[in-house]
């Protein structure tokens, strides 16, 4: 997508995965909440590999399967994940009580 060449655009992937990876870290050691951290890498890991799913790499290495995952599927589970992570934080369980009490 960036490139013409896999190769350059393997590394490209690799790097956006990197930068995700310790932008999450930077969120875990913020918040102290493994699962907010596992969150946004999760979310940005997928951006990072969407941005990259019209390259040739996928279909030069046979990986099609890695692009329809990315495109159908890994949005669903991290808005399952976002729903999940709201209805769990103590905010918001304060917020329903005063809003259905």
């Amino acid at each position: 997508m960036f490139f013409s060449s896999p190769s350059i655009d393997l590394k490209i992937m690799l790097i956006l995965l990197f930068i995700s990876f310790a932008i999450a870290i930077g969120v875990y050691l913020k918040t102290k909440k493994i699962a907010i951290g596992l969150f946004v890498f999760s979310v940005l890991a997928n951006l990072g590999i969407y941005l990259n799913s019209g390259s040739r790499i996928f279909g030069i290495y046979n990986l099609k399967f890695i692009v329809i995952w990315t495109v159908k599927y890994w949005p669903f589970l991290n808005l399952g994940w976002l729903i999940f992570l709201l209805v769990n934080s103590a905010k918001f369980k304060k917020c329903l009580k005063k809003v259905f009490h």
